[in-house]
């Protein structure tokens, strides 16, 4: 029996595998300090927790509607009406996942045909290039480095189109390196994909994590034709639920329409007490609240790095993220490949960190590490 070579010529998630490796040595008795999972340290706010409970109790066990309960729909489209002056319609235009792998993955279900090319950023989440390979397109990898911000330049993306390109895929703000598109560079890259009849697809997971004032946009408030755009987002980050597996598509009544098919036969339904949940969260002030908290406190995480690496640290540079929160370690200087640097730090210190080459070329020379530990943890690391 041969098996599928899609997957036979991907590896296993990078991100996935080192954690897994972190918790049997620590399972083994190892002192591991850990800074390489995007798993906020901070437990679920108790009162999604209660929602959930509550749900539960009430036997919202069951099969529900496969697009979503509709009052987590509506949920998430006042909030985009309310944060960027948006207008989606919660009946035809939001599909309810199991998290923004998932988002991700019936989208491109819906729109790939054998050999179709897919412009995604080089360094950035290998998902958004691995599920592409996957499913049997082509990821077409578009540079960009530390000079440029990590935002690849416009005519890179324009000198990597050709007639077999389908869509492209922003990371705003980006993992691994924290950078933010502003608006203008939003419309232009729009504008982009409108020219060329190309789907633009953005990955908005870590929108409420930004730093130093810097201001926010979704895609969705560029000259939108919501024909052009997608959304795939989540609960997981922005409100510590990254083990509840719930997000959602953002996408046109065309697409959607699609993408149920490949959600039905993946997974049915999202369970019903997670989406009674979610909506809850969304429409709670006391819970607005505690992620604005998590949100400073990820600024405080942040500074510190970036303090350290000025006094403690100056042979080590950092490209300081405007949002997210990892920040890019630059160990160009030691001429050491990430993949073996970060497999020496975790033999020799305990400290874990993710070597950037798995995130594209372009992020060979780095290591990400996570703010998502706790501050006491990311200053043993530092040391």
């Amino acid at each position: 029996m041969e098996l599928n070579p899609n997957i036979i010529n991907i590896a296993e998630s990078a991100t996935v595998s080192l954690n897994d490796k972190v918790q049997r040595l620590k399972a083994q008795g190892k002192n591991i300090i850990s800074l390489n999972a995007g798993d906020p340290d901070f437990s679920t706010h108790p009162k999604i927790i209660e929602f959930a409970n509550s749900a539960l109790l009430k036997g919202e066990t069951h099969y529900c509607d496969s697009r979503g309960l509709m009052n987590l729909r509506e949920a998430i489209a006042e909030k985009y009406q309310r944060e960027y002056g948006v207008k989606i319609d919660p009946l035809k235009e939001i599909l309810i996942t199991s998290g923004t792998i998932h988002a991700y993955y019936v989208l491109l279900q819906s729109i790939l045909q054998p050999g179709d090319e897919v412009l995604v950023p080089d360094p950035t989440w290998m998902t958004h290039a691995n599920l592409v390979n996957l499913l049997g397109g082509k990821a077409v990898r578009v540079p960009s480095n530390e000079e440029g911000g990590f935002i690849p330049k416009p005519a890179s993306w324009d000198n990597l189109l050709s007639e077999k390109s389908k869509a492209i895929v922003l990371n705003s703000p980006s993992n691994p390196t924290g950078a933010i598109a502003d608006l203008k560079y939003l419309n232009v890259l729009h504008k982009f994909a409108v020219d060329n009849n190309l789907l633009f697809i953005c990955d908005e997971v870590y929108e409420k994590i930004i730093f130093d004032g810097h201001e926010y946009n979704s895609v969705l408030q560029t000259e939108n034709k919501i024909e052009n755009v997608c959304v795939v987002n989540s609960f997981s980050k922005s409100f510590a639920m990254t083990g509840w597996r719930i997000g959602f598509l953002i996408a046109s009544s065309k697409i959607i329409d699609q993408a149920i098919k490949a959600s039905q036969y993946s997974i049915t339904c999202v369970p019903p007490f997670i989406q009674i949940a979610a909506a809850e969260a969304l429409n709670d002030d006391e819970i607005s609240g505690w992620v604005e908290e998590m949100q400073k406190e990820y600024q405080f995480r942040k500074d510190t790095v970036r303090d350290s690496l000025k006094t403690a640290a100056p042979s080590i540079s950092g490209f300081e993220p405007s949002g997210a929160f990892y920040y890019f370690l630059n160990l160009k200087n030691l001429n050491i490949p990430s993949l073996k640097l970060a497999q020496n730090l975790l033999d020799s210190t305990g400290v874990a960190l993710v070597p950037g080459s798995v995130y594209g070329e372009c992020g060979e020379g780095y290591l990400r590490m996570s703010l998502a530990a706790s501050h006491s943890t990311i200053t043993q690391g530092l040391e």
